[in-house]
């Protein structure tokens, strides 16, 4: 046993004296930068070499960040090179993926060595240069559809994120029609024309709520987040939904003038992306003007907005916001003879398994009670009207926050087998622990017996467009489309975790990916870590664990869909595929990312998921997931 202790000792020693002895060379080597740490933990020592590795990284690149100086957030004056060393900083652990690492001693006395190629500094900006063009391209697709919450949120991000690049005023990009902009004019251009098409209008006056109605370039806005002056605060961040919105006044004090103020810079969701966050703690933020609004509230329905036209053409559209806006949906059902889709031609629409509503003043008078209920806080009045299942979930969507209407609701209503689908409840929900204000519209399904079987959030106008208008689809299979994804979408914001249950097949393909850095080991024994992605799959059972932890933590979740598209798969009958760019935040997490779903319709009543996938952004090697990897 001595003998082989002894062994074994003189080998570690060799080992480390091996260690060691790269170390050195590493330091003395012209071909690298290099920072040492020491540390009674391993972790404390890595992040000392790693901290001295970013200030030899500064002092190296600091004449490529001419005007840093400018940018930087700081109580007074800093030098080029405090400021360089600032920005270098933001680079993290996480983010320095090609950064590599030696172990010259373990723990209690740790010493590590963290080095890089001269050669390879370059690529530690290229990541980030990859984020700022990905994040613009989603922003000027968003503004394209009006959803001016995504479109300002990722250009303002992209800016802060650029100002903390090299050459700053040389990156490029080139949008959809083939211009090509140098960013860092174009991006405050973008932002400023998007905040002068705004327009708001007063809809109408609920109690202390003071409805509102917002359009960008005269149309109603998909989605948008605002705060307003109540006369002692700013609000909290509310949202506008197919261009609705609400502030909540004191009582008695609906000002004859309202201060808005549209949201853009979204520091408090920068959290759902680590690298974004520590960007915006270190970079000073820039301001728009233009991002305020007035409004006329105390008379009649004057409209105030950054340009002439646009609030003239709010005033045609807010008469009808009050009582709810015509949605997509209900234009679909409306629209006889305008194309030979089964939901405008009758004979079709009843093959297709769709069905108009005849007795519409019934399900009226029920809705009416419903919303009654929600506005004296009776919900016991009308629990007969529901179905145990669809009473549970109404309770939850309550529950969700401070429930408020929005006006008067305006419902549409469509034959759905033998159920029927009301769509165009209008509210507002609030949190006691988070300053946060969402916009929802809400769907009911009643079944044969006419009672209400089920409640979800609805999709945004846009949403419904994007599917109704797949005129290859039948309509059955678009509103049965419509229906799953209302339902996902509600089953996370009500943590719903028997729907998830359910609707996920029982052998289906579960794969999250993430990034990380992968080790490699040389002839030397150098380990360099190379920036790669890991897919891990897992079991219905053990992603079903994993949301059970997450649910009960937080006290909300919110899914945004910035964008998504949705394709029909050859094969397999009603089988879709829907890629969506999504944003989930909550109170204490969030995230960012590409998912994908691949969904069984072909019992539209049981729509089944066969494949999940999720990832934190493009693969560099093949992209984002999709339909067609599996």
């Amino acid at each position: 046993m001595k003998t082989r202790i002894i062994i074994l000792t003189a080998m570690l020693a060799t080992w480390m004296g091996a260690w060691a002895q790269s170390a050195s060379e590493i330091k003395n080597s012209k071909e690298y930068l290099s920072g040492e740490g020491t540390g009674e933990t391993l972790k404390a020592a890595d992040n000392a070499a790693l901290n001295d590795l970013l200030s030899k990284i500064s002092v190296n690149v600091q004449g490529s960040f001419s005007t840093v100086e400018n940018e930087v957030v700081s109580n007074g004056k800093v030098d080029a090179s405090a400021a360089t060393k600032m920005v270098v900083n933001t680079y993290s652990q996480a983010t320095l993926t090609n950064t590599s690492r030696i172990v010259v001693s373990n723990e209690p006395d740790a010493h590590v060595v963290r080095y890089v190629k001269r050669s390879e500094i370059e690529r530690i900006f290229a990541g980030r240069k990859n984020k700022v063009l990905d994040l613009v391209g989603l922003a000027y697709k968003a503004e394209k559809v009006a959803k001016i919450d995504d479109a300002l949120r990722n250009y303002y991000w992209a800016l802060c994120m650029l100002k903390s690049l090299q050459y700053e005023n040389e990156v490029k990009w080139t949008d959809g029609d083939g211009a090509e902009h140098i960013l860092s004019s174009w991006i405050p251009q973008q932002i400023n024309s998007i905040l002068g098409g705004m327009a708001v209008e007063k809809a109408g006056i609920d109690g202390t709520d003071l409805l509102l109605y917002f359009t960008y370039n005269g149309k109603p806005v998909q989605s948008l987040d605002f705060t307003y002056f109540d006369g002692v605060d700013w609000s909290s961040i509310c949202s506008v939904r197919d261009g609705r919105g609400m502030a909540e006044m004191r009582p008695g004090q609906i000002p004859d003038k309202l201060n808005i103020k549209c949201e853009y810079a979204y520091e408090g969701q920068s959290h759902i992306d680590k690298e974004i966050e520590t960007v915006m703690g270190v970079m000073k933020g820039t301001s728009f003007r233009k991002s305020y609004l007035t409004l006329n509230a105390g008379g009649g329905a004057a409209a105030s907005a950054n340009t002439s036209t646009a609030g003239a053409t709010a005033s045609k559209t807010a008469g009808s916001a009050a009582g709810g806006s015509q949605s997509a949906f209900a234009a679909a059902v409306a629209s006889v003879g305008a194309s030979t889709s089964a939901l405008s031609n009758p004979t079709a629409f009843k093959a297709s398994g769709l069905k108009a509503v005849d007795n519409v003043s019934d399900y009226d008078k029920v809705m009416n009670k419903i919303t009654e209920a929600i506005r004296t806080r009776n919900y016991a009045s009308v629990q007969s009207l529901f179905t145990p299942a669809g009473w549970d979930t109404f309770k939850k969507l309550i529950d969700y926050g401070t429930a408020r209407l929005y006006g008067t609701p305006k419902y549409t209503y469509v034959g759905y087998g033998n159920k029927v689908i009301c769509r165009g409840l209008p509210m507002n929900f609030s949190f006691k622990a988070n300053r946060r204000r969402f916009m929802e519209e809400v769907t009911f399904m009643f079944d044969a017996n006419r009672k209400i079987d089920n409640v979800s959030f609805g999709l945004g106008e846009q949403a419904e467009k994007d599917i109704l208008m797949k005129g290859d689809w039948s309509e059955l299979a678009r509103v049965a489309l419509m229906n799953f994804l209302e339902d996902y979408k509600t089953a996370f914001a009500l943590k719903d975790i028997q729907y998830l249950e359910s609707v996920f097949d029982d052998n289906a393909v579960i794969v999250i990916g993430k990034e990380i850095r992968r080790l490699n080991n040389k002839d030397n024994g150098v380990q360099l870590n190379e920036k790669t992605y890991k897919y891990a799959t897992y079991t219905k059972e053990q992603y079903l664990k994993n949301l059970r932890y997450s649910f009960r933590s937080q006290e909300f979740i919110n899914i945004r869909f910035a964008n998504n598209d949705v394709i029909k798969l050859g094969n397999g009958g009603e089988i879709y595929g829907i890629q969506i760019k999504q944003d989930y935040y909550s109170s204490s997490y969030g995230d960012t990312g590409y998912l994908f779903l691949m969904v069984d319709l072909n019992d539209p009543e049981k729509p089944i998921i066969k494949v999940r996938t999720w990832q934190p952004e493009r693969d560099p090697n093949f992209g984002l997931i999709g339909p067609y990897n599996f």
